[in-house]
């Protein structure tokens, strides 16, 4: 369908079929030439468009979600690169012909051209599994970390669909989204460190150097990630920022507002949403509409306005808070500002983050 409705565009917008451009060498042919390869991207826009609409339009009937975070999740962050790589086909025609002018070759030189793009496909198939090593070795280094304390078990990962489902509300491109989603996972891979443990595992109330100490696991985060080379920079920095406070109240360095990397405010609000929404010993995960009540509530002092408003009102975030939790009907309060909130004054656990913070 998407192939023959874009056919019916190239054509009534007045496609023809390509002369051989080899042999092409009058005005009125080469104007031809320049018009029908402008259309062509005419023809691959309309079929990028129709294909994702109609399988994003099944993908919503089928899964019972708004239309548009579903073609937005699919196709947003890739549609210039389709178009881009539509190109190719272009470029196949061009060698065919070339081929045929020059040497005759017949269907041999379709074979010619075929086999370079064959491989290009091939090596960028095997550094799509290198990439796809990588993050299973990134994920199996977290799953160690987090292995030092029970209660957070899976928390970066979650935090890590969050913070991607997030980025992709914000409209961020496809590589920032994927630099987020990388940041959110190596969020706290700081805690590694020896003198993190006994903080993790202390059930009571932090002292005031306990907490100096546990507020210093950004920073060495982001020591940690800075080890390797690709992730300096917008990484590096959106781990070591990622408890900074839309009010300059956070830490390690106090930013405040938009000096605050956009990846770090996405995973706060990700980390916050994760440590509410997750069962613990001490207090089950709590309702949504808790959740969303404790977002405004901190909105335009610990979080970032905009990015509490696209959280609050995108169905598929809504839906991905909503899994597994169990609606409470018990009243509750949050604080969020004191890094000890929730925290016993004896015995007990948090009520929902500040043990961890």
């Amino acid at each position: 369908m998407s192939v023959l409705l874009a056919v019916m565009v190239y054509r009534l917008l007045g496609g023809g079929l390509p002369p051989a451009y080899m042999q092409v060498v009058g005005s009125v042919e080469s104007a031809a030439i320049q018009r029908d390869f402008f259309l062509f991207f005419a023809y691959a826009a309309t079929y990028f468009v129709v294909n994702s609409v109609a399988v994003s339009g099944v993908v919503a009937l089928n899964t019972e979600r708004s239309f548009r975070d579903i073609w937005s999740l699919n196709t947003r962050g890739v549609i210039g690169y389709d178009l881009g790589a539509s190109a190719i086909a272009l470029l196949l025609a061009w060698l065919y012909t070339w081929f045929q002018a020059t040497w005759q070759l017949g269907s041999i030189g379709l074979v010619l051209v075929v086999i370079p793009i064959v491989a290009v496909r091939h090596v960028y198939g095997l550094y799509h599994q290198l990439q796809e090593s990588g993050q299973e070795l990134l994920q199996v280094m977290v799953k160690a970390i987090e292995a030092r304390d029970p209660y957070t078990s899976g928390h970066s990962l979650r935090v890590s669909q969050l913070s991607r489902l997030i980025a992709l509300e914000m409209g961020l491109q496809i590589r920032d989204v994927e630099q987020v989603h990388t940041a959110a996972l190596l969020h706290d891979v700081g805690k590694i460190h020896e003198e993190f443990a006994p903080l993790l595992r202390k059930e009571d109330r932090l002292t005031p150097d306990e907490t100096e100490l546990m507020q210093t696991h950004s920073a060495r985060s982001a020591e940690l990630v800075g080890i390797i080379s690709k992730f300096r920079g917008f990484i590096q920095e959106s781990v070591r920022h990622h408890h900074e406070r839309w009010d300059g109240k956070g830490y390690p360095a106090r930013l405040s507002g938009h000096d605050v990397p956009l990846a770090s405010r996405i995973i706060l609000v990700a980390d916050t949403i994760d440590a509410m929404t997750t069962d613990r010993p001490y207090r089950k995960r709590l309702p949504l509409e808790v959740v969303i009540a404790e977002l405004q509530k901190c909105s335009g002092s610990q979080f970032d306005p905009e990015i509490v408003q696209r959280v609050i009102s995108s169905v598929a975030i809504r839906r991905l808070i909503t899994v597994g939790i169990e609606t409470s009907p018990m009243p509750v309060t949050v604080v969020l500002s004191d890094p000890n909130a929730g925290r016993p004054e004896r015995r007990g656990k948090p009520f929902w983050k500040g043990r961890r913070a």
